[in-house]
């Protein structure tokens, strides 16, 4: 308890430490501010999909995937230790691989929605942490742009 919960050292807390950490209030962490503003500044999944669903012809012929590979081979401009751009490489590698895996069988059009839709897992992983929504936001914006940097 005195670890995992309180983070505190049972062996060296005192009283006072202990009280300090039983009744400090989560909206007390000076560490939830800045994801809180890392995410705010990350467009919504769906509405994310809705501009892709919308705009074919900035994302056709393969310039999906092409934006991933940019994405995956950039350092991420990140917020703040543990915010959702840090993690948009190694998800942008993931859904490489999976559009690469499907775009034979089901063309780029469908390969790029699938991949796109399927960046939401990435969602589910980290507890308050968007990484799929942070990559499809920085494809998005790769895309929108024409830039070969994200």
């Amino acid at each position: 308890m005195f670890r995992t919960i309180l983070d505190l050292d049972p062996m060296s807390a005192g009283p006072s430490e202990i009280t300090e950490a039983l009744t400090e209030t989560p909206d007390e962490d000076p560490g939830t501010e800045p994801h809180d503003d890392c995410d705010a500044s990350i467009p919504d999944h769906h509405e994310l999909m809705e501009w892709l669903w919308t705009s074919a012809g900035y994302w056709d012929d393969g310039k999906f995937r092409k934006a991933l590979g940019l994405i995956e081979g950039a350092a991420p401009r990140v917020c703040t230790p543990g915010c959702a751009h840090e993690r948009i490489a190694h998800v942008a590698r993931e859904c490489g691989r999976v559009y690469d895996r499907i775009v034979a069988s089901l063309g780029d059009a469908d390969a790029t929605i699938l991949t796109a839709e399927a960046t939401a897992v990435a969602n589910a992983l980290d507890d308050d942490v968007r990484a799929g929504d942070a990559l499809l936001t920085a494809v998005v914006r790769t895309l929108q742009t024409g830039s070969n940097e994200p």
